[in-house]
């Protein structure tokens, strides 16, 4: 599971209202580009950074470090939901961000009550935009091979992850979701008793490394003159959670 840098915490914690304010007239932006150009969620994300960035800078948060945060944020919440039932509404998109951003807060920090109820919001947003989760899943995380994508590969590096099935990832490769979250108020989104019967985790399975600020593909982009990318990954959790699913130690 990434989590927020001191820094990026700093920003949001001295201006919680602030912050949300900009990231819900960046989703004022989204829904007016998705009703333009229906299903061109890429288009839509632009124009949510175009108008939440400069907000963000406004607030001191440089754009380099705006385009992280979506990229840790969209590693911490895509695996929720490309588990996730494929009919999964817009409230439950919401209640995977809320919980997802709340894990991302170090240790003994609380998300403020303001971001979390932003959170709720951007994801019933996305569902009154006719968005899909496990579409949403593919804008927001990095493909599978790069370095920051968040779930396991096999020894052939492709992807293990069934969308809509989190029984078919390891176990030990899913965190479950914090308990009395917004996603335990939400059936589908809990395991069943006794949990998944988890595929086994096969020889030679890796996963990349939580995400950091520095090893963000926006901190790491050629085009950007950002810094030389951090390869590498290891045979062990991510710790991104996973909906519908309860990881044994994640």
């Amino acid at each position: 599971m990434p989590t927020f840098p001191p820094e990026m915490t700093a920003l949001i914690m001295s201006d919680p209202a602030g912050f949300s304010s900009a990231m819900g007239s960046g989703m004022e932006a989204f829904a007016a580009s998705m009703a333009d150009n229906p299903g061109d969620m890429g288009s839509a994300f632009e124009a949510f950074a175009a108008t939440a960035g400069p907000m963000m800078a406004e607030m001191g948060m440089p754009p380099e470090m705006f385009e992280a945060m979506g990229d840790m944020v969209g590693a911490a919440v895509g695996p929720a939901m490309m588990m996730s039932p494929g009919d999964a509404s817009g409230g439950d998109m919401g209640a995977m961000m809320h919980d997802a951003v709340d894990m991302m807060m170090p240790s003994g920090q609380d998300m403020p009550p303001e971001v979390g109820a932003v959170m709720m919001d951007m994801g019933t947003g996305m569902g009154d935009c006719g968005c899909a989760p496990h579409d949403v899943a593919g804008e927001i995380m990095a493909p599978a091979g790069d370095p920051g994508y968040p779930m396991p590969l096999d020894a052939a590096g492709e992807p293990m992850v069934t969308a809509g099935d989190p029984a078919s990832l390891p176990a030990e490769s899913v965190q479950s979701a914090p308990e009395g979250g917004a996603m335990s108020q939400v059936e589908s989104l809990m395991p069943p008793e006794g949990g998944h019967d988890h595929a086994p985790a096969p020889e030679g399975m890796t996963m990349s490394p939580p995400m950091t600020l520095e090893s963000s593909p926006s901190m790491n982009s050629v085009d950007d003159g950002g810094m030389a990318a951090m390869g590498g990954t290891f045979d062990a959790q991510s710790g991104a959670p996973v909906a519908n699913d309860v990881a044994d130690g994640g």
